[in-house]
């Protein structure tokens, strides 16, 4: 439990830059403009945005593989291709090994 507890202000950062990367465009809340008072599955479907849903699901991987990347070129010293090879590998939990931190901090 004492583990969780230290990723807690991590994991608060990651959720304010996703806040502020995603603010444009968060749609409003469905409640807000329902008429009738009722929420089915055809009004939420007419009312989704999709360009939303769609950027919202491709931020995540591309800011693990920034965050890898800019820990590879910085923490470990490696070139950029190298970098991105060493994200890239990582982030898919390939972990082939020929890559890999020497030093405890960069172990974690």
């Amino acid at each position: 439990i004492f583990v969780f507890a230290a990723l807690s202000p991590l994991l608060n950062v990651l959720v304010f830059v996703k806040d502020l990367i995603l603010h444009p465009w968060t749609p409003k809340d469905p409640l807000e403009t329902d008429e009738d008072g009722e929420l089915d599955l055809a009004d939420l479907r007419a009312r989704g945005n999709w360009a939303f849903k769609l950027f919202s699901a491709l931020m995540g991987p591309i800011l693990v593989f920034l965050m890898g990347l800019g820990l590879g070129l910085t923490m470990m010293g490696l070139n950029v291709i190298d970098g991105m090879y060493w994200s890239t590998v990582t982030m898919t939990t390939i972990g082939y090994g020929d890559i890999s931190g020497s030093t405890p901090f960069e172990k974690v």
